[in-house]
Formats: C-alpha cells, structure tokens, sequence
C-alpha cells in the first residue's frame, strides 16, 4: 500500500510539472471569447497543445491507482478531466484542419484515429467508477451510448459492454436482462478470444451468482465450475478462492432459496468482484 502511495505522489508532481508549462482554461477561453468575466473558468492550468497527451497518459495513470485504492469517486473526477481534455484536442485538431496542418509531435500527436479510440476508453472507464459507486442508471446510459457507436459494433469491446451491463442489471434484481446480456457477452467474447480465456471466466462466475441468487443453485454450481477451472489455468488465486466461496455457499444452500432483495442484510451474498 505504502508504494501505491508513493506512485501516487510521483504522478501528482508530474501532473503539477506538465501543468506549469501550459495555460488556464480561463486564459484559452479569454483568448477565445474575448475578456468578459462571464466566459472565464478558474481552473488549475491546462498544459498546451504539445503537451495534452502527455499530460492525459499522467492523468490516466493517476485514475489507475485512485481506481486500485477503491477511491472511485477521485477515480472519476480524474477521468472527467481526461475527458474534458481530449474535447480540448478533438477542438485543436479541427482547428487546425481549417488553418495550417499542425506538425506532428512524435509521441505527442494524437491523430483523429486515435483520439476517437481514447474517448471511447475513458468513457468506458467513466462509466466503471460510476457503476462502483452505485450510480447504476448514469453508468448503464453510457454503456449502453457506447454500444451504439459504429466503432464498438463486432469488437472486443462489445462483449466487455455486454458484460458490465449484465452485472448492472443483477445488481438491479433483473434477472432475465442480466441473464440476456451476460448471454450476449459470452457470445461477443467467443468472436476473439478461447473458451479458457480469463474474460470467459469473469462472465461465466457473474451468471452465476445471478442463478444462485434467483433459486436456480445446480445451474449456478455448472457456471462456477466453469469460471473456477479458468481461474486456475490462469493461476489466479484470489479468482479462486471468490469462487470457491461462491460454489461453498450453494453446496450449504442447495435447498434453501436464495435472497436478492436489497438491504436489510437481505441482499446478493454472491460475491463477483468488479470487472476491471
């Protein structure tokens, strides 16, 4: 914990090194917009048009570590910021269109192939923290918005989105959407991936805990076993042990009915981590 830390720290003073060099967004928004107070927005300063890039990897990495602390609510502020600049670059970039071609920067550069494929990522990852902080409705919107665009159709990120969506949907005790999307996953992910993938696994543990916890127990003790086998060719043993657990509680409880109420201590016991 105490390295994590300490990286933390290391990002926080680049991010503060990149910065020094760069403009407020209330200096770009005067120099665009002219000086009335109105349009200024204080803000800590943004680094220039050849530093944006480096500056959203910083950003990025920093969101990584606050998302490995469990601080999902910095997770997504930080990711809004990253959101925020790649809008600031996407506005460059056009700019530039109309006037002379900006020289590329190396590393630096983000060309519109590319930006468009890091919006689509920190969407995603927008949408991740907001699912970890409960904010289920915000975060199933963005999903599913992200499903509709043409770059994720027949990708390996359908299946992710598919995924996420169906554990939403168990988290709202919507069993048969959860169990539809999960279905949808497992089917997108079989487009690239082998049946012994790790993402095979994560979809397969997820439905089910939601069979368990919808009185279906000898169903869910098939999909365990399946997710358990994964987890051991991968030699993920956390992976393991969380569903070894699961397959012990529906072993104990084969002929008991399973709760999915929430609150009270009446909610899914089932537990299936959250999907990075």
């Amino acid at each position: 914990e105490q390295d994590w830390e300490e990286a933390l720290r290391w990002m926080q003073r680049a991010q503060e090194h990149v910065r020094h060099s760069g403009k407020t967004l209330s200096q770009i928004t005067k120099d665009e917009e002219g000086d009335s107070d109105d349009n200024l927005m204080m803000v800590p300063p943004l680094p220039d048009a050849m530093h944006i890039s480096l500056f959203i990897k910083i950003l990025d990495n920093t969101a990584w570590i606050y998302r490995h602390q469990h601080l999902f609510g910095t997770a997504l502020e930080t990711y809004r910021e990253i959101s925020k600049l790649l809008d600031l670059r996407q506005q460059q970039n056009q700019d530039d269109e109309d006037d002379s071609p900006r020289p590329k920067n190396d590393d630096n550069d983000i060309d519109d192939d590319l930006l468009s494929q890091m919006q689509i990522d920190v969407r995603l990852d927008i949408a991740d923290c907001q699912s970890a902080l409960g904010e289920h409705e915000e975060a199933k919107e963005m999903y599913e918005e992200l499903l509709s665009r043409k770059e994720t159709e027949s990708s390996p990120l359908e299946g992710v989105l598919h995924h996420n969506l169906g554990l939403i949907y168990a988290k709202q005790n919507q069993p048969h959407l959860a169990m539809e999307s999960l279905h949808k996953a497992l089917k997108c992910k079989r487009a690239f991936v082998e049946e012994t993938h790790a993402e095979m696994g994560k979809t397969w543990n997820v439905m089910g805990a939601v069979l368990a916890s919808n009185q279906q127990p000898r169903q869910a003790l098939v999909y365990f076993r399946h997710a358990v086998l994964i987890a051991r060719i991968h030699d993920d043993q956390e992976e393991v042990r969380q569903i070894e657990r699961n397959i012990a509680m529906v072993q104990e409880n084969l002929h008991t009915p399973f709760s999915t109420n929430g609150g009270g201590g009446g909610g899914n016991p089932f537990s299936t981590r959250r999907l990075k």
